[in-house]
């Protein structure tokens, strides 16, 4: 649980709001059919931008022909947003005052990217080693071993060219086969 006083000057328990996520957040695309950016000023005198949306994918609880609104807090990226986009967000519930509601967070891009471009980086270093090894001037790193896999049975192995190949033969056929790989 969050506690989070308003800050407004007073110091009665009315103004201590308890505000708690929920523990199921989820990030999805949704597909905006509504979208409106507000700056405004909070009661302690700071600047902020209120964002309010709907999308195609979540509908009114109490009324499922109608889309459900999303609250969130706007930045650059929500005032670029036109409805018809395609959007990431993080939804999650959040009570205020006794009433649950749907909230979003965008997601941060660095977020978004990191995955992909740290396999960006490794197939860059994986390349760079190949042209070094073609150039003669390092030797090819080896590639990442995969997750090994169940083996075939010995006896299922068909070694080319040799229709009755020995048990040695076809273990020698599947560990060259194996480094070629």
């Amino acid at each position: 649980m969050l506690n989070y006083n308003s800050g407004c000057g007073h110091d009665s328990a009315h103004n201590l709001h308890l505000v708690y996520y929920l523990t199921q957040q989820n990030t999805m695309k949704i597909t905006l059919t509504y979208v409106s950016n507000e700056d405004k000023i909070s009661k302690n005198d700071k600047k902020y931008t209120a964002c309010s949306i709907r999308c195609a994918e979540l509908k009114n609880p109490e009324d499922d022909t109608k889309e459900m609104w999303i609250n969130g807090f706007g930045n650059s990226e929500t005032k670029s947003w036109d409805v018809g986009d395609v959007v990431d967000v993080e939804l999650y519930d959040e009570e205020y005052n006794g009433k649950t509601s749907k909230k979003f967070k965008t997601i941060k891009k660095e977020d978004q990217l990191s995955g992909t471009l740290n396999e960006v980086i490794a197939k860059l270093k994986e390349t760079i080693a190949r042209v070094d090894a073609l150039e003669g001037k390092a030797p090819v790193a080896p590639k990442a071993t995969p997750a090994p896999k169940e083996e075939a049975p010995k006896e299922d192995v068909v070694v080319p060219g040799n229709p009755n190949a020995t048990v040695e033969q076809k273990e020698e056929h599947v560990e060259k086969a194996s480094i070629a790989w």
